[in-house]
């Protein structure tokens, strides 16, 4: 248990948290063997405590917390074995050990790697934090009916809560970067894959690939189910498309999917990362794909305001576009 601890998280950590089990044994001893504790003690015990909840509650991963908690949990349960020895001198101490030793990494692994997915982000404001997970892709070539599935897996990651604004784009890309059509807070549109990838550097960012666009479109964990268009299985409810609008409108303006993200069906199309290619689902990886290696065209998705509803469809996987 100690080296699960220790692998786990920092070796500070679990010999701080470990070396408390004297204070374990004078909380223990004052409940159920009547002993007195001192105000020094008192003093230590508050103060030990206070850290220890420092240290489990700023771990930034699940592995960590479970290091910390095993930390945590083996001085109090050998505490607790020495109080029992202390009341009945009989008792084999031995396999008492091993079973405490058992008890915190169970309690550490399975409950804070397998049950409680902690992670302590920040998250710039107008993204959105997306959890990781598994979901499964849908394949619909253009011209066949047929509709392949598969599933994949994607790591935890942010993503913008808009598009990118014609303001926003301006401010850092310059006056005359793009097109301008009158409306600064419309999605920026016309713009190459390049500018696109450009931009997001320029602001610490980097576009999504398609896997990662697709779940943040879905609602990643907290999806409805499954829906034609992101957010809603009625299209008018989230999306700015051919039938109800005549140019593009400013972000944010319908309803946002379950993870609070506007627009990913409808109004401009997005760029994501990866290179196109029809087939790649036959060949995709199936944790965090990134696209081919190679290509001519790199992926679109989401569909347009001049888009009929074939293209906002999530079912349709993506659209290949010059760079």
């Amino acid at each position: 248990a100690y080296v699960f601890a220790m692998y786990n998280t920092t070796v500070a950590n679990a010999n701080f948290i470990i070396q408390t089990q004297a204070i374990f044994l004078a909380i223990f001893g004052y409940f159920f063997l009547k002993e007195k504790i001192s105000k020094l003690t008192l003093a230590s015990i508050i103060l030990a405590i206070s850290g220890i909840c420092l240290m489990v509650g700023s771990s930034l991963s699940p592995g960590q917390l479970s290091g910390n908690l095993v930390a945590f949990i083996m001085p109090s349960s050998f505490a607790v074995l020495i109080i029992i020895v202390r009341k009945y001198p009989n008792v084999d101490m031995i396999p008492l050990q091993l079973i405490a030793g058992i008890v915190a990494m169970s309690i550490g692994y399975f409950i804070a790697g397998k049950i409680i997915n902690f992670q302590v982000v920040t998250v710039p404001e107008g993204m959105v934090y997306v959890d990781g997970g598994k979901f499964k892709r849908w394949n619909k070539k253009e011209q066949e009916d047929e509709l392949s599935e598969y599933r994949v897996s994607v790591n935890s990651y942010l993503i913008d809560k808009t598009e990118v604004t014609q303001r926003d784009y301006r401010r850092v890309m310059g006056e005359y970067a793009n097109d301008f059509s009158g409306c600064m807070e419309c999605p920026v549109e016309n713009i190459s894959w390049h500018d696109a990838n450009e931009y997001a550097t320029r602001i610490g960012e980097r576009l999504p690939t398609e896997a990662e666009w697709e779940y943040a479109a879905r609602g990643g964990r907290y999806s409805n189910g499954p829906e034609l268009y992101s957010g809603s299985n009625d299209i008018d409810e989230v999306a700015w498309f051919i039938s109800n609008t005549k140019n593009k409108q400013p972000v944010g303006k319908k309803k946002p999917n379950a993870l609070g993200i506007y627009d990913m069906s409808g109004n401009v199309w997005e760029w994501c990362s990866d290179w196109y290619h029809d087939d790649y689902f036959l060949i995709s990886e199936n944790s965090n794909p990134k696209g081919p290696e190679y290509g001519t065209e790199k992926v679109c998705r989401g569909g347009s305001w001049f888009s009929n509803d074939i293209y906002l469809s999530l079912i349709h996987i993506s659209e290949p576009t010059r760079l």
